[in-house]
This record gives structure tokens, C-alpha cells and sequence, in this order.
């Protein structure tokens, strides 16, 4: 998944895919919630990465499958270190910051996928931007993916907010 910010209009956006080894692809944009004022890369990524495990969570219930591992990347390291370490020990006093509704879903929408469909999960950190001294065809999948997040996330700047 992958966020982008446009302060000087005071808007956000966010991308996520998800990719199978099988080259099947899934994948959704769209604006990033909440004021102006909050709109921030973190909360575009972190939006992101809730979308997608919420749009996973779904799949995996609708088709019923159980005992799954999925690897999530991002390119934003706060965001992945929330993600990889699951909220271990965290609390809802945590959610007081302005990201604290997205922090809450997600948290419980990982929850869910551990407990409910036996999913395992990880999320690592990818190098944005690599298209920028690299030919995208050299990148790994994973940073191929991001590219194409980050030019998703231009894209949703024309959905309707």
C-alpha cells in the first residue's frame, strides 16, 4: 500500500494491492478520511495499510479460508512497525492522536484475522521511489508494487472526495 499528500490543497490519498505468487491482483484507491488539518503522509499510509487488511479480512471470510500467511509492504517504517508488532501493548488510551480511529480498526481488523481466519501475518519496509534512479523492470516485485501504489495514490487525487 502506499499514501501521498497534497498539503498546499489539503488533500491525502492512499493505494493498496493485494498480489498473489499466482499474478492475480486485487487492488483499490480513494481519498484519506478526516480534516484538513490531519490529513498527514502517516495517516494516508496508515490508511493504506487498513484498507487493505480490511478488503484481505473480507476475502478471507467470504471465501473462508483459514491458515493463511501475508506479507504486507509499505514504505512509510512508523506505519510498518505498527503493523509488525500488532499492538502488542497497546491500549485504546492510545488512540487520543488524530490517527487514533485508523489505529483502532486496523488493530482490531488484525485481531480479527488472527484470531478468527488463523491468519499470520507480517508487514516489511520497501524503499519508495525506486523508479527514480532504477528502471522499474530491475525492482523487486515488492518495489515494483509500490510504484505502482504511488502512482495509484496520483490517480485517486480525480475520484470525488
Amino acid at each position: 500500500s502506499d499514501g501521498s499528500v497534497r498539503t498546499t490543497e489539503g488533500r491525502a490519498s492512499h493505494a493498496w494491492i493485494i498480489h498473489g505468487a499466482n499474478g492475480c491482483a486485487i487492488s483499490g484507491m480513494g481519498p484519506v478520511d478526516g480534516h484538513e488539518e490531519i490529513r498527514t503522509s502517516h495517516r494516508a499510509e496508515l490508511q493504506g495499510q487498513t484498507a487493505l487488511f480490511m478488503m484481505l479480512s473480507l476475502i478471507l471470510n467470504y471465501f473462508r479460508v483459514m491458515g493463511s500467511t501475508f506479507v504486507s509492504y509499505c514504505d512509510n517504517q512508523s506505519v510498518v512497525s505498527k503493523v509488525h508488532n500488532g499492538w502488542r501493548m497497546w491500549r485504546y488510551r492510545h488512540t487520543k492522536g488524530p490517527d487514533g480511529d485508523l489505529q483502532a480498526l486496523l488493530r482490531d481488523t488484525l485481531n480479527n484475522l488472527e484470531q478468527r481466519d488463523k491468519l499470520s501475518y507480517s508487514s516489511e519496509w520497501v524503499q519508495a521511489h525506486q523508479d527514480d534512479t532504477k528502471n522499474i523492470h530491475s525492482l523487486t516485485r515488492e518495489s515494483a508494487l509500490n510504484v505502482r501504489m504511488d502512482a495509484q495514490t496520483k490517480e485517486a487525487y480525480n475520484l470525488p472526495a
